[in-house]
Order: structure tokens, then sequence, then C-alpha cells
């Protein structure tokens, strides 16, 4: 996967999709989901967060659904027209969804991205 230097993330223009592993620690993972779209959502990116998509904590009726239901909701909001990139959580080479995403993202021409190279940005969104 071609690296992007921070400098050429493009900002705001368009969502952001966040993309990592979920299953396996579950609880974990969401966490991890909700820190790094806190962190990007501050630094102005608008981001399109899994997690967001099916929040388990929000209703548990999700509870007991299969990885396919899942990833099946998850590929409809990264198809959405609003969304133009995808953001890699660490831990995105050993999850099968998110190389699912990313397979998808570059079929659709979606910029893509590792989550430390928004970090080593250091600009807001907003300022680019």
């Amino acid at each position: 996967m071609p690296v992007l230097d921070p400098r050429d993330i493009p900002s705001n223009a368009h969502h952001w999709y966040l993309s990592g592993p979920i299953s396996g620690d579950t609880k974990g993972n969401i966490a991890k989901f909700r820190d790094a779209s806190a962190e990007l959502r501050a630094r102005g990116y608008k981001i399109l967060c899994p997690t967001e998509v099916c929040d388990i904590d929000k209703d548990p009726s999700l509870v007991g659904k299969t990885w396919d239901w899942f990833m099946r909701r998850d590929i409809e909001a990264l198809m959405a027209d609003h969304v133009g990139g995808i953001i890699l959580l660490p831990g995105w080479e050993q999850s099968r969804g998110a190389r699912v995403e990313l397979n998808l993202a570059r079929s659709l021409n979606y910029v893509i991205a590792e989550f430390k190279q928004f970090l080593l940005r250091g600009a807001s969104a907003q300022t680019a």
C-alpha cells in the first residue's frame, strides 16, 4: 500500500471511513474506534465509524448478530456517496473485515491512509 506523506492527506473534502479490527477483543477494539474517532473529529475530520453505524451499546438487539450481518451494514456505510477515503487503524492487517473494506476502497478509488499518518499531520483539517 502506498504511504501518503502526512502533508498530502486531503482536508475535509469528504467523510473518512474508519477501518480496523473489531472482532476478537470486541469491547477493547470498540474503545479504540471511539478514541480514534474522537481524536480525528477534534482535528476537524468528518469520520464515519462502523462502531457507530451498528452501536451495540445503544441497541442491545444487535448482540448476537453475525460477522457477515455487521459487514453488510459497514460496507453499505463505506459506499455512501459522501465517503471518499478510508483510515486504517493499527492492526488492520490481521482483520478480515478491514481487508475487505480496504479492497473495496481501492476499487472505488478512495484515498487510503493509516491512522498514524493523520496524527503525524499535526494541523487540523479545518486549517489545511
